[in-house]
């Protein structure tokens, strides 16, 4: 998982969300973008094709609450690097 935030004056701007999968087995499996929604360039991103942003709108609503609930759970390790 990688969240981009920019800073712009005096205030965040979320960039993109990218989630990450490995697709393939064995020594073949590659990582990959699994669910990418950019909102810097109004593009989302699937293992199926790019769309626009407003087509990963159900997408986002099903995938925010369960991102929080694992994050809630300490699933996730976050790592903030700054730019």
């Amino acid at each position: 998982m990688e969240i981009r935030l920019e800073h712009h004056r005096d205030h965040w701007r979320l960039c993109y969300i990218t989630e990450f999968c490995y697709v393939g087995t064995g020594y073949f499996a590659e990582l990959t973008k699994a669910i990418d929604f950019d909102f810097s360039y109004s593009a989302f991103q699937t293992l199926y094709g790019y769309f626009p942003i407003r087509a990963g709108r159900d997408m986002y609503e099903m995938w925010e609450p369960n991102f929080l609930s694992y994050w809630e759970m300490g699933v996730f390790t976050i790592k903030v690097t700054p730019n």
